[in-house]
């Protein structure tokens, strides 16, 4: 890239791992696939024993593909079941961003910022994981029943466990499962 902003562009990329500095302030960057993109990285802070999802990880609701960017929820399943297995160490999550519950209102604008971050223990990753699981194999039988998107959103059903996730998202991430499951 050219240009006066072209300095601030990145000279390195991250296929599998880079260590940044020492120490106290040592930080693992991990990349394990695509998933929210094909770019999303997991940031691991090993002396805080914390770690940073992104988009990778936004919350216990639907995941959000941006499949003009490479993303893939299919992907994104795999993605995250390999960091759930190979990164130890960690005890604290920090999600993207969250919505609902814990959205924060600017009343002189009227918006919601969907970006707080929240931090969760390690064990939600592993759920999110399974989670991500779960949905494929419901959409898969919905497919196999020849439901449409519509109906496959409508009667989605997953385990008791995920009762408190937020599935007001489910027909975008649904239908993105359906037009990548019939490629």
């Amino acid at each position: 890239f050219k240009g006066a902003n072209a300095r601030f562009l990145p000279t390195e990329t991250v296929t599998t791992t880079l260590s940044l500095f020492e120490g106290r302030d040592r930080m693992v960057l991990y990349y394990f696939g695509p998933g929210h993109t094909d770019g999303d990285l997991v940031v691991v802070f090993p002396e805080k024993r914390l770690a940073y999802f992104g988009d990778l990880f936004p919350s216990k609701s639907m995941p959000v593909i941006d499949s003009a960017n490479g993303g893939s929820y299919l992907r994104l399943a795999e993605t995250l079941k390999r960091a759930a297995s190979e990164i130890t160490g960690v005890t604290r999550v920090v999600t993207g961003h969250e919505e609902g519950l814990f959205a924060q209102r600017d009343p002189r604008a009227g918006s919601v910022d969907i970006s707080t971050p929240r931090t969760m223990a390690w064990s939600d990753i592993e759920e999110y994981a399974a989670f991500t699981q779960e949905v494929i194999a419901a959409v898969r039988k919905a497919i196999a029943e020849g439901k449409s998107v519509d109906q496959a959103a409508a009667t989605l059903t997953l385990p008791d466990r995920y009762k408190d996730y937020d599935l007001r998202d489910a027909g975008s991430a649904i239908a993105a499962l359906y037009a990548e499951l019939k490629r």
